[in-house]
């Protein structure tokens, strides 16, 4: 049962001395699958740990995703 899905996640890049690289990771709009949505925030969150210092810190940025079945 594979659908199109989209999804909109918000992240926000915090660099204060109490709590340096914090992330904090929100849905803007869910999929109505959870399944889906924590499988896109967990991938978000291993590729700004990787990337974060190439995105602006106290500020929130959004990330649309669309999924879909792969035609054969």
């Amino acid at each position: 049962d594979r659908q199109a899905v989209h999804i909109e996640l918000m992240f926000r890049l915090t660099s204060s001395l109490k709590k340096p690289n914090y992330m904090v990771i929100k849905r803007k709009i869910s999929s109505g699958k959870l399944e889906a949505d924590l499988l896109a925030a967990r991938y978000l969150s291993h590729y700004l740990l990787i990337r974060q210092m190439g995105f602006p810190a106290d500020s929130w940025q959004t990330v649309k995703i669309e999924l879909s079945p792969k035609n054969d």
